[in-house]
């Protein structure tokens, strides 16, 4: 690449303003003024435009439904049945996604001058230099965060046309479909498929694989294969293709045709690397430091593909700045407990070591299934759910585990503050559990794994 005269040297430029790129601009920021931050717009983070926010509002709105519909058997009698008004529940959604959307960029972007932030789609030399739209840049170091995309087969899409929907417009929609296919039943496909059918919409679900919501230990992958077929019919192991059928979409399994009006794809998110130049293509990203090849740039987010999670987005936003600032004394992250959430019912959550990184030989493996042995969640009618934890058999370390249970969320961050502080079995049996509250059930695990941990060590409980 020549020369330009019209070049604008700084010393860093951030490329995507979601948030890894936010985090890194926020970090940037602290030590110089010289730099850029470039995004190509829709403004927002994925996470508040089409992610976790919208998701959430949804599945709310889902909840509060059902829950009006089961009022009887809670000795409340209603005069009629609850009526979804569907348009204004995707109103109420997009107005909940543009009030996270706007305040997010009037409290970041929104602030910057045309100094500092330049909307365009930018692209990335060897050298440092940038292309935006008709601007050149040459920056001393970069930080690309220009996020994901979901992953619709090109011609599944040329097939379909307005049929498909991914993550990224589902939430444009005016109504509801009728019938609706979801293929991918991973946390999206979960999440969004169990909503619209508590909201009414006939879904049908396909996954190419056994495993759902990330799940890998069969004790809670079979449990929740069960709790989501009491919602809508979920076919496994299943490659499936969707055609077009006029103006519906037809999908054919084992002997069976399915037709319907819409078929949601979530089949996971790619990380977008139309920022790559060919000179750049192929170079790996050093998954601790986050550097691309041996170049001072660096590469964060859903834009790395290590993880597609908000707060190691940010996590990786940061360390991607502090190796930008501190180039070339270059270091990795501090450790964080992995920790993934479903926000599906019951909720999923997944902690610490995967089920299949496990060395089962020095492994104690706890289980605790809720059905009838926890007197806070038969109350509340959420005596369904299942628990499995992982400690190390040598020093009872707990090392992760894998929840499938109403509140998950919640128990899951409780274990992952435990793992990633060092707790032990012993630790754990120490600590107080209030009565009645679901955390019960962790004790009686913990407990249980305890005792056959003392049993190997010829040890007695105290």
């Amino acid at each position: 690449m020549q020369a330009h005269p019209k070049i604008r040297k700084v010393k860093y430029a951030i490329i995507g303003a979601g948030s890894a790129g936010l985090t890194a601009w926020s970090e940037i920021k602290k030590h110089t003024e010289d730099y850029i931050l470039v995004d190509s717009g829709p403004l927002g983070t994925t996470c508040a435009r089409v992610g976790c926010m919208p998701s959430k509002a949804l599945i709310h709105i889902a909840e509060h439904y059902q829950a009006w519909q089961n009022a009887e058997s809670l000795g409340i009698n209603l005069p009629c049945l609850p009526e979804l008004d569907e348009a204004k529940v995707m109103q109420r959604v997009r107005r909940f996604r543009d009030r996270f959307t706007s305040g997010l960029i009037a409290s970041t972007t929104g602030g910057l001058t045309d100094q500092h932030f330049i909307s365009g789609r930018a692209k990335v030399y060897p050298d440092g230099k940038l292309v935006v739209a008709d601007k050149m840049f040459e920056a001393e170091r970069i930080i690309v965060a220009v996020g994901s995309t979901p992953i619709v087969p090109a011609d599944w899409q040329k097939e379909l046309g307005e049929l498909a929907l991914t993550s990224d417009d589902v939430f444009e929609l005016e109504t509801l479909p009728k019938r609706l296919a979801v293929i991918g039943l991973g946390v999206i496909g979960l999440e969004l498929g169990q909503a619209l059918s508590k909201l009414g919409v006939e879904v049908i679900g396909f996954d190419a694989q056994a495993q759902i919501g990330g799940l890998q230990d069969s004790y809670c992958n079979e449990f929740m294969l069960e709790q989501i077929q009491k919602h809508f019919p979920i076919h496994i192991n299943q490659q499936v293709v969707p055609f077009r059928d006029r103006n519906q979409v037809k999908i054919t399994y084992q002997d069976s045709d399915w037709v319907g009006d819409k078929v949601l794809l979530t089949l996971g998110r790619r990380p977008n690397d139309d920022w790559r130049t060919p000179e750049l293509q192929g170079l790996a990203i050093d998954p601790v430091t986050l550097q691309l090849g041996d170049l001072p740039i660096f590469v964060a987010g859903d834009a790395s593909g290590f993880h597609g999670i908000l707060h190691e987005a940010n996590r990786e936003g940061k360390t991607a700045a502090q190796n930008a600032i501190h180039y070339t004394h270059l270091r990795g992250s501090d450790y964080l407990c992995p920790l993934a959430i479903v926000f599906s019912d019951p909720q999923i959550a997944r902690i610490g070591c995967e089920y299949n990184e496990l060395d089962k030989n020095t492994t104690l493996i706890g289980s605790f299934d809720l059905n009838c042995n926890n007197g806070r969640a038969i109350v509340m009618d959420q005596d369904y759910g299942r628990m499995r934890l992982y400690a190390d058999r040598a020093t009872g370390r707990l090392l992760g585990g894998e929840l499938a249970m109403p509140n998950a969320e919640h128990l899951g961050h409780l274990l992952a503050w435990s793992v990633q502080m060092g707790l032990t079995l012993q630790d754990l049996s120490t600590m107080p559990y209030y009565h009645p509250v679901l955390e019960e059930a962790l004790q009686n695990v913990i407990d249980a794994m305890l005792a056959e941990y003392n049993a190997l060590k010829g040890l007695t409980k105290n």
